[in-house]
């Protein structure tokens, strides 16, 4: 029997892409601004596994006053030969695409592009701070454990408001700035909901991340890609980090330290634990308050459906 409502045929949105995004990233570029030429610009002050950091010095003219204004800045160079340049710039844009309209004081501040005379893709602009080892601020500030919790959770809750998944919280991609804000940073490895060309494949590090997105099954990487919820439970990671502190004993510092890293498996055995529900044990974080420690287990459920939403986690704070 046919039925007597059909509802009408509506078509699909079109989905901007990542390409008209960055459609006018031209218009970003700072590079005649950008001074590099002090001898303390021409090292990296920090190295990763994609990319290198520089400082420099962003000079402009106040339009209102007329003098010159100086502001201390770090430039990002995702790293790249000439061969790897179409990538790059795919990853470079996605990473634009993602950063250049978000504006927070709990979101680290995109400036605009750099380029590079050796003509290898532009680099990222940015303030440059001097607190830059987020663990170790808190080290010597311990009073303000919850309300740096209470910051980043602000400035998470304004990624997921604006469609904006991080896909790689931790410690190491908070800031402190020169107004003594934590600030989430580092947009590599995040992407836009409803974006397309937010395809990368990355493996991301065992104990940071949500074991949905370090499946243990084989399946194409290309289809795993992080979400709010995923967010979340790195969130409750690096809770568990801010609320223990900076340790000298770097095992017992990190997440899951009751299982220690082994150079022969490397962390395949804590990965086949964490997806069994193998989470940090709380006898050894016997410093903690049970409330900080019940909604970091919220955060670390198994189903992601049952994690709390970042509403929840700043109403728990």
């Amino acid at each position: 029997m046919p039925s007597r409502f059909n509802p009408p045929a509506y078509p699909e949105p079109v989905r901007p892409s990542v390409k008209e995004l960055t459609a006018d990233r031209s218009l970003l570029d700072i590079t005649q601004h950008i001074n590099t030429d002090l001898p303390v610009h021409k090292h990296a002050i920090g190295h990763g596994a994609c990319g290198n950091v520089y400082r420099g010095i962003y000079r402009w003219i106040d339009p209102e006053s007329g003098e010159t204004q100086n502001l201390n800045v770090v430039i990002k160079y995702l790293v790249s030969t000439r061969q790897e340049t179409p990538k790059i710039e795919e990853r470079l844009n996605r990473e634009i695409a993602t950063w250049r309209h978000l504006k927070h004081p709990n979101v680290s501040e995109f400036l605009g592009i750099c380029r590079q005379d050796s003509g290898l893709p532009p680099g990222m602009v940015s303030r440059y701070v001097l607190r830059y080892d987020f663990l170790a601020y808190i080290g010597r500030r311990p009073e303000l454990k919850r309300k740096k919790a209470q910051e980043i959770a602000c400035g998470l809750e304004y990624l997921h408001e604006n469609h904006v998944v991080h896909g790689d919280l931790k410690v190491n991609n908070i800031l402190i700035s020169d107004y003594q804000q934590a600030q989430i940073t580092d947009f590599g490895l995040a992407r836009i909901l409803d974006v397309q060309g937010f395809t990368t494949m990355t493996f991301r590090n065992v104990r940071y991340a949500a074991p949905e997105l370090r499946p243990i099954q084989d399946v194409d990487m290309r289809t795993v890609r992080p979400t709010t919820r995923s967010d979340i439970f790195s969130l409750g990671i690096l809770f568990l980090q801010l609320f223990h502190g900076p340790d000298q004993d770097t095992q017992r510092g990190l997440p899951y330290n009751h299982i220690p890293f082994s150079p022969n498996t490397g962390d395949y055995p804590l990965l086949v634990r964490i997806h069994s529900g193998e989470r940090p044990r709380r006898e050894l974080y016997e410093y903690m308050y049970d409330q900080h420690w019940s909604l970091i287990e919220r955060c670390w459920a198994g189903n992601p459906s049952e994690r709390p939403s970042i509403a929840e986690v700043l109403e728990d704070l």
